[in-house]
């Protein structure tokens, strides 16, 4: 080797020993820590004999001091605490940004962990199999969480989450009884609760915007849901088989189609901001019986009602101006629905099949009617159209709006300057009876009270009734229908 090439080797030798990290072990407060001069830092490691070592209360300080300098604990190394069975409870500082895989599994005797703002990520498995752990807390920061980190913690009651995006770290705790969300979650990830069968009721913040696809699959247990204001993306199915929800409470301004199927569900609130309901929203949720609707609200998505077997009246406020077809098809004990002023069109099959129905009356700004509207109402008996222009039908074979045995046993109400119009046009001529309805008359104005004082009272048969003692049913006052309940 020439000297020239013996010189760099000689110089490259000794900038690697220079550069070299140098560390030491040390011990504070019964903890063993690795420190780093050069970077002023330290880290836990994982040492044989910790198993025996570590007992009771373990906290992880932000920072430590080694011969009279000052080092920040940044991390937790692998398998630091593995089966440390005699810890009972572990506060980490939020100096400690990263928490290594497997950091604490099977430590069957630690209940109570405090991660503390700052940590950024812990790894694989750095809680699973901490049988005895009762509540848990993800900081804002926490970003990165593994696979598995808390699988096998079968006592977990509690978690408390700051973390913007919810994972599937939680997935299978089949023993949590409360989620609470911080404010600073907006997200719910795919799958994030699958098989979470202990919750019983179920809160999602206004802070929440988005909830993705099965997010609480499987989740059995809950019997009751509040969906705050904030939501406005969700996924797939989001209680695909869970299959127990009674109650809900729908804030958000958009109702999602996450609750059709739920066969047990008879109880839906809306808030007052609630402006639209999903195709399918409560599709076959037999339970419910009756259900009020926000005045808010101005849009009915397709077979939002279909086949809701139990439901037996509705009122649909004024403002809403698009009902989609088979919003109600097949709703077997639905005896009263008040249709709004503001609806112009009544879509495809919007009452199919609701063989309870006796009186139906259609609003003047009803403009046209599509196929099979009224198709399987086996009940009707009056039909009032107060449209004086006669609203448009379909004229093919087989969409009618109404079946044969209604034109022959019902009869149609229409405003009297309109008689011969109705008389005079496809299908309404089909009707055997026609006859007058007071000027003017419109949809339900009062829709709940008991006694009705002055005025001139009619019934839907255009007789005038005395006004004083009515039984229940709707009648008409100054040319406005009312409810008598």
């Amino acid at each position: 080797m020439n000297q020239s090439k013996l010189r760099l080797l000689v110089l490259a030798l000794t900038m690697t020993i220079t550069t070299s990290t140098f560390s030491a072990v040390i011990e504070v407060n019964g903890i063993y820590y690795e420190v780093f001069p050069e970077s002023k830092t330290a880290y836990v490691p994982y040492f044989m004999d910790s198993k025996n070592r570590y007992k009771g209360d373990i906290v992880i300080p932000e920072t430590i001091e080694y011969e009279g300098e000052i080092y920040i604990v940044s991390s937790i190394g692998k398998i630091a605490f593995k089966e440390c069975d005699s810890i009972t409870s572990i506060t980490i500082s939020g100096n400690v940004k990263n928490i290594g895989d497997g950091a604490f599994l099977n430590c069957s005797n630690l209940s109570f962990v405090k991660l503390e703002n700052g940590i950024e990520s812990i790894g694989n498995q750095a809680f699973m199999s901490c049988k005895g752990l009762k509540s848990i807390n993800i900081p804002y920061t926490a970003t990165t969480i593994g696979k598995n980190v808390f699988s096998g913690c079968s006592s977990i009651e509690s978690v408390s989450l700051a973390c913007p995006n919810v994972d599937n770290y939680l997935k299978q705790l089949t023993s949590l009884k409360e989620i609470i969300f911080e404010s600073t979650v907006t997200t719910i990830e795919k799958s994030a609760f699958y098989g979470c069968s202990g919750l019983t009721s179920l809160t999602i913040p206004d802070n929440v915007t988005t909830i993705s696809h099965y997010a609480f699959e499987k989740c059995t247990g809950i019997e009751s849901v509040t969906i705050g204001t904030g939501l406005t993306t969700v996924g797939k199915e989001i209680f695909r088989g869970s299959n127990n929800i009674t109650s809900v409470t729908i804030l958000c301004a958009n109702v999602p189609g996450s609750f059709a199927g739920k066969y047990k569900l008879s109880e839906v609130i809306f808030g007052d901001s609630v402006k639209s309901l999903a195709d399918g929203a409560f599709q076959n949720c037999s339970a419910i019986t009756s259900i009020v609707l926000p005045d808010s609200l101005t849009s009915i998505g397709k077979q939002a009602f279909f086949k809701c077997i139990g439901l037996t009246s509705i009122i649909i406020p004024n403002g809403v101006n698009s009902i989609g077809e088979s919003a109600f098809y097949g709703c077997t004990s639905l005896s009263s629905i008040t249709l709004p002023d503001s609806i112009t069109v009544l879509n495809d099959n919007l009452l199919n099949g609701c063989s309870s129905i006796t009186s139906i009356t259609i609003p003047e700004n009803v403009k046209s009617i599509q196929a099979n509207v009224f198709t399987g109402c086996s009940s009707l008996a009056t039909v009032i159209s107060l449209n004086k222009n006669c609203p448009r039908t379909l004229s093919n074979i087989g969409a009618e709006p109404f079946d044969k045995d209604t034109y022959t046993n019902a009869i149609l109400k229409v405003p009297s300057e309109s008689v011969s119009t109705y008389q005079n046009t496809w299908p309404w001529y089909k009707f055997n009876q026609i006859d007058e309805i007071g000027e003017n008359t419109s949809c339900i104005d009062n829709p709940h009270i008991n006694k009705i004082y002055g005025g001139s009272i009619y019934n839907l048969e255009g007789k005038k009734v005395n006004g004083i003692k009515l039984q229940k049913g709707i009648y008409i006052r100054d040319g406005k229908k009312i409810l008598v309940k």
